[in-house]
């Protein structure tokens, strides 16, 4: 159907006496004619329905509320205390924005970039403010926080217009695609550029154009409105193809986007043949549920279109299926930017070495690929090489020494026996992850090698972050411990199983991140870990991570004032107690430590404790954890509490709580249940000495074995729970906030009164309870949720009863 009015009709004919829910999400268009033309379908009846339910208006924030927001995002603070001068121009500024969020966030962002006094003044005067609604559609205050924008910001934020709403990315993918489009010419090196491009992107998020994606803090998303700008900013340059719409005037289109398809056919890209000066071909997945998926390209488009578009500096190819690159790859002499990531590719052609301006080729997950070309040494340019997932390549080819300027190598696979082939690294001092292969076969690794090349690989001192992994020397080398390295803020050390002792990271003044992972030769942790002065070491470390330490037995700990998460993982033979005086630590997660004694000590800001498979854990009293607002606790042999006072529970402000293999009910936790008044979620796992779940009443007193819980929960899940025969009776007038019960693998439990159960409920989920015969009223018959019950959704899984499950 090629015209509007086919459509309606069509839409019309199928809705024509059927029940549907229509919901119009993130309408901005308020275009009274474009609303007449969505109408026709609905007309009649169905718009006279539709009619009948009122709107419901989101109302905007409120002035203070909107003063607030400005001076967090302005000054960091939430108020303009100690700035009087610029609180009066703060409101009216919010006035401007109108009660919306966004705008007044954005306006927020640029006003923290202005040093200057009269900023805001001149802001609040601007003559875009006034802008005639019918000249734009774009808010006024996002497009003062554009205008406020350096030049190379504006480029670096236009070329963004070729991200799909809703797309989610990371900085690294973004600073790729600028490097290539040579947005980052300002820094004189190579290895400056991304460092460069790093910094343009905190400052676009700093300015709130880029968001932290609410489903992954490592991606970023941006707003609608702001993504209306991008492309409004970016005019005819940048296209993007969503749905059908062509590209207008590909004389002048300079970059371009679309949303792949599972097959596409080379009619999609007739216009292309005719964008001679095009740079930038991007096909990008965007499904929402973050699955990603394999798609077909017409050979048509890699024999003919590709080939003729002779100024692309950017080219990806991201999972389509596709199993060659021909060699007219090779006449694309302007070409920065390769992703060939999740092909079905075998090889790449020799032409490819002659991409002399190539700074990026993603070869990820190219399963089939067994090798690299021969003369890849000639890209002197190349900065990020990944073949992480290509499993089939058996050794670097000769020449990757040459590349001098390489910053990112996914993988550095040694030849067998062939000491030559990881001497081709010696060169490679801007590399920034070092990843060896993963074989560890004694025959095959060259320890005495493999440790004098690390040795002489030491990077430049600016470097930020340091991964190496797969390492089979004997000792890590001095450098990496070196305080010149006053930059590095992120270090891994993964799977080095001859090196027996840590590198003193201890000393390096600016490390936020370290990860220990898979050191099985490390037995003990001491002052050699954290510097000549113990005490004083890890100056700024807020995250620590011990992973798969097979043999470490020892640690004595230093004082970590910046720490804010540590976990430990998989450490068996771990003994001792933690580290004392942890003054910032947010997270604590320790699981599968069996000789670990975790002793808690007053940790002021501590909101989420995971400890799972340890001996013993102790504090000294409840209020040692008046701050933790998740606890989670497994298979712990011993709890102890040297003052326990059930008053003090009453402080604590836990909100979930995962009680797991607990053998034994007079312990610390089941005392302290009923008090604690924050408690939403109890989770109870393989507690075989439950035999009752409800709350105490003097007619149930004599039920030693009954699980005592607070009032004011909202979920409560038991499984694995081999005692449990019943709930209460006085669930129902005793829990008033309870909307979910979820009971499996419990099976003793043969029936369940539905008299007990709280008004409040809205959700029942019985699963796997073998012995489960019926759900019954408090006389005995069996219960009709349809008619009786308020329960919205109730699921009946492998148990006997044959209730039908509904919601």
């Amino acid at each position: 159907m090629n015209d509007l009015n086919s459509l309606q009709d069509k839409l019309k004919q199928n809705l024509s006496k059927k029940k549907f829910l229509l919901v119009l999400d993130d309408v901005w268009n308020e275009n009274y004619n474009a609303w007449l033309a969505l109408r026709p379908p609905f007309d009649a009846s169905v718009s006279s329905i539709m009619r009948t339910v009122p709107d419901y208006s989101l109302q905007c924030l409120s002035e203070e509320d909107s003063l607030h927001m400005l001076a967090h995002h302005a000054l960091g603070r939430d108020d303009f205390t100690g700035h009087p001068d610029l609180k009066e121009i703060g409101r009216e500024i919010v006035k401007k924005c109108a009660g919306l969020p966004l705008a007044t966030t954005t306006i927020g962002g640029l006003l923290r970039t202005k040093e200057n006094g009269d900023a805001g003044r001149d802001i609040l005067e601007s003559d875009i403010w006034n802008l005639p609604p019918e000249k734009s559609d774009i808010v006024p205050a996002l497009w003062l926080s554009y205008y406020y924008l350096p030049s190379h910001l504006k480029q670096c934020f236009a070329y963004c217009s070729l991200l799909p709403k809703d797309y989610e990315f990371n900085e690294e993918e973004i600073v790729l695609l600028w490097m290539a489009e040579g947005f980052l010419n300002a820094a004189n090196t190579k290895r400056k550029i991304e460092d460069l491009g790093g910094k343009y992107f905190k400052e676009l998020v700093s300015r709130s154009f880029f968001q932290v994606s609410s489903r992954d803090i490592s991606q970023f998303v941006m707003h609608d409105l702001i993504n209306d700008l991008a492309q409004f900013v970016g005019g005819e340059k940048y296209f993007k193809r969503e749905r059908h719409v062509e590209m207008k005037r590909p004389s002048l289109t300079r970059h371009s986007s679309y949303v792949m398809d599972d097959y596409e056919e080379i009619k999609k890209f007739e216009k292309f043949f005719e964008a001679k000066s095009l740079r930038t071909f991007l096909p990008v997945n965007n499904k929402k549920l973050q699955y990603e998926i394999t798609c077909y390209l017409s050979n048509n488009v890699l024999n003919d279109l590709l080939p003729r578009l002779k100024c692309l500096r950017v080219l990806s190819l991201k999972r389509y299926f596709i199993f060659e690159i021909t060699d007219s790859i090779g006449s694309l002499r302007h070409l920065r930017f390769l992703n060939f990531s999740y092909t079905e590719i075998k090889g790449l052609p020799d032409s490819i070495c002659t991409l002399y301006n190539l700074e990026t080729l993603l070869l990820r997950s190219c399963q089939k690929i067994e090798k690299l070309p021969s003369k890849i040494g000639i890209l002197e340019n190349l900065c990020h090489l990944d073949i992480a997932g290509a499993n089939l390549i058996k050794e670097m080819p000769s020449g990757i020494c040459n590349l001098t300027n390489l910053r990112a190598l996914s993988n550095f696979i040694v030849g067998q026996g062939d000491a030559l082939n990881i001497r081709e690294m010696l060169n490679l001092s801007n590399l920034r992850e070092l990843k060896w292969s993963e074989v560890f076969n004694e025959d095959l690794r060259k320890k005495d090698v493999e440790t004098e090349v690390l040795k002489l690989l030491q990077p430049h001192q600016q470097l930020k972050a340091l991964a190496i992994m797969y390492y089979a020397g004997l000792a890590f080398p001095s450098w990496i411990e070196d305080p010149s390295f006053k930059s590095l803020q992120s270090l891994k050390l993964e799977s080095c199983p001859n090196c027996k002792l840590l590198p003193a990271v201890g000393k390096l003044p600016l490390l936020k991140d370290l990860c220990i992972k898979g050191m099985s030769s490390v037995s003990s942790v001491g002052c050699e870990f954290c510097g000549e002065n113990w005490s004083s070491g890890f100056p700024s470390l807020e995250k620590l991570q011990f992973e798969d330490m097979a043999e470490w037995r020892e640690w004595k700990a230093c004082k970590f004032d910046c720490l804010r998460e540590l976990l430990i993982v998989s450490c068996p033979k771990l003994i001792g107690t933690l580290p004392k005086h942890l003054t910032c630590l947010k997270t604590l997660v320790i699981r599968k430590c069996q000789d670990l004694v975790v002793s808690i000590s007053n940790p002021p800001m501590l909101c989420v404790m995971e400890i799972d498979g340890c001996k013993e854990v102790m504090v000294g009293s409840c209020m040692d954890l008046w701050s933790v607002k998740k606890i989670k606790l497994s298979n712990i042999s011993k709890f102890g509490c040297e003052m326990m006072m059930m008053s003090e529970s009453k402080s604590m402000k836990v909100e979930d709580l995962c009680l797991n293999g607990w053998e034994k009910l007079d312990t610390f936790w089941w005392s302290c249940l009923v008090p604690l008044g924050s408690l939403r979620n109890l989770n109870v796992q393989h507690c075989p000495e439950v035999v009752s779940v409800g709350a105490t009443k003097e007619e149930e007193k004599a039920e030693l074995q009954q699980l005592d819980i607070p009032c004011n929960i909202d979920s409560l899940r038991i499984t694995d729970c081999e005692g449990l025969e019943k709930l209460s009776k006085t669930l129902h007038s005793y829990l008033t906030c309870l909307r979910e019960i979820n009971i499996a693998n419990c099976p003793k439990l043969v029936s369940l009164v539905a008299d007990s159960l709280p008004s409040t409920l809205k959700r029942l989920c019985i699963r796997e309870c073998d012995n489960l015969v019926c759900l019954l009223l408090e006389d005995g018959e069996n219960i009709n949720f349809s008619t009786t019950s308020l329960i919205e959704s109730l699921q009946i899984n492998n148990c006997k009863c044959n209730t039908p499950s509904f919601g």
